[in-house]
């Protein structure tokens, strides 16, 4: 298969191992999967390869550990807790903005009560979900009111108290994106 990443969620959590799957079905009775995969490529391909990847769950080998859990979220067992059908959140980097949408047959479309439109990412805005990851951050603040805190008992070195706008606080802690 020529997937990049795969990241599954049930009921807002991240499933890290099969195992995560049952302890979220024994406290909230029912689960509600969302399935993430991330291709570099054409649409037309990762949309091929997802299809692919469905219609012979049962039958590949299960040696790396998302398909293991992707796998266990879909068995029958599991499958009698859901809430609803899966949601599907294809995310496709691209930096050509000619490319179209991804597009699903429709017996595969069956298996998800939502399939997203595709998530495209460019270069800039991987690069700005990477630096974000990493907790580089550039911003700019406009200085309503500082001071800087002397030195006392404990050294601060160059630290100052700074006054700002909540609205420049949330541009500071979010991305280009909108997420935190």
């Amino acid at each position: 298969m020529e997937f990049h990443g795969a990241f599954f969620l049930m009921n807002d959590q991240i499933l890290r191992e099969p195992q995560d799957i049952d302890a979220i079905l024994q406290r909230d009775q029912k689960g509600l999967l969302e399935l993430y995969f991330l291709s570099f490529g054409s649409a037309n391909d990762f949309a091929k390869q997802l299809e692919k990847l469905f219609n012979s769950l049962d039958e590949i080998e299960k040696n790396e550990k998302w398909i293991n859990i992707l796998s266990y979220a879909m068995s029958r067992d599991v499958m009698l807790h859901w809430e609803d059908n899966p949601k599907l959140k294809p995310v496709l980097y691209c930096d050509d903005n000619k490319e179209k949408g991804i597009r699903f047959s429709d017996s595969f479309k069956r298996y998800f009560s939502e399939i997203g439109k595709g998530i495209k990412i460019g270069r800039g805005r991987l690069l700005d979900i990477i630096n974000s990851n990493e907790n580089s951050y550039r911003g700019k603040l406009k200085d309503r009111k500082s001071f800087l805190i002397p030195d006392g008992v404990e050294k601060f070195g160059n630290a100052c108290v700074l006054c700002i706008t909540a609205q420049d606080l949330l541009q500071l802690v979010t991305t280009p994106d909108g997420l935190l």
